[in-house]
């Protein structure tokens, strides 16, 4: 049981940075300026950036 409890908290924490990136870079660009900036239109962006690479 205590394998899967370590396998469940990593999977929650990465789960948990992933979440922070997209409403992070969300609310940032929102305080910059750019309130017609949508959470879709966050995770398209993060997605080319991954696909770009």
């Amino acid at each position: 049981m205590e394998g899967l409890a370590g396998v469940l908290t990593v999977l929650v924490t990465l789960l948990c940075f992933v979440g922070g990136c997209f409403i992070g870079g969300w609310l940032a660009r929102r305080q910059a300026g750019h309130t017609a900036w949508t959470m879709e239109d966050e995770i398209r962006w993060w997605v080319k950036l991954v696909k770009g690479r």
